[in-house]
């Protein structure tokens, strides 16, 4: 019997920021509720592969599939609709608005059933006491939880986590993990970029490693786990 396709797969993708070469033909896959992690250096090109993915920025060459089907190119709003649905380092937060009403609007536009408010509570309970709270008066922890439910409010295909634990204090870092692997548990499909190997190990299946623009290496996590020094130095070169 042939191997399920994946949620998501990438094959050779190039891109450019003018004539500067970003991508040199990235290639992965992330199966249904998977959760893959993709590692690499500062300028090893993560970012700029979840730009290309969320349509904002246009492949040179390569491909781009979700379910089989080729999205390659499309504009951000309709990769939106079909599913693939970013948290970005930025969060992206309308900070003058409550937590209740930034988790609303990701469900505004979604064509599919999706989660209620009271489910992102239960992922996020800290939200909970917080909802009628002004976004920009929250913590950076509690600002990215926001950032996540929001994202999940929109029913997403795929969940792409664009550095998660930038500039958290190690507590919070240890309860976003926490929330990914309970996101994991209940079949999320997630691809998570990350600088910190010992959040990927604790909640990825796999990971990719990038570097000046390729996937050079891939694995399964539990290497990771149990030869964390062979990693770093893969990681690092």
């Amino acid at each position: 019997m042939a191997a399920p396709e994946p949620v998501l797969r990438v094959s050779g993708l190039a891109a450019s920021y003018g004539k500067v070469a970003a991508l040199r033909g990235a290639s992965l896959a992330v199966g249904a509720g998977e959760a893959v992690a993709l590692l690499g250096a500062n300028g090893s090109g993560k970012t700029t592969l979840i730009k290309a993915l969320c349509g904002f920025l246009s492949p040179s060459a390569g491909e781009v599939r979700l379910d089989g089907a080729d999205i390659t190119g499309l504009s951000p709003h309709r990769i939106f609709a079909l599913g693939i649905v970013q948290v970005s380092q930025g969060r992206d937060l309308f900070g003058s608005l409550s937590v209740i009403d930034n988790l609303r609007l990701g469900a505004a536009r979604r064509r599919r059933p999706g989660p209620e408010v009271e489910e992102m509570f239960a992922y996020f309970p800290p939200l909970r006491e917080r909802r009628r709270q002004l976004v920009y008066t929250l913590s950076g922890g509690e600002q990215q939880m926001v950032a996540m439910g929001r994202a999940l409010m929109s029913a997403p295909r795929i969940l792409l986590l664009d550095e998660p634990s930038g500039g958290l204090a190690p507590r919070l870092v240890e309860e976003i993990g926490r929330i990914i692997d309970a996101l994991k548990k209940a079949g999320r499909t997630m691809l998570l970029v990350e600088q910190n190997l010992k959040l990927a190990a604790m909640v990825a299946d796999r990971f990719y490693i990038m570097r000046a623009g390729e996937t050079v290496a891939e694995g399964e996590a539990a290497a990771l786990r149990e030869d964390p020094k062979a990693f770093a130095h893969a990681y690092y070169l």
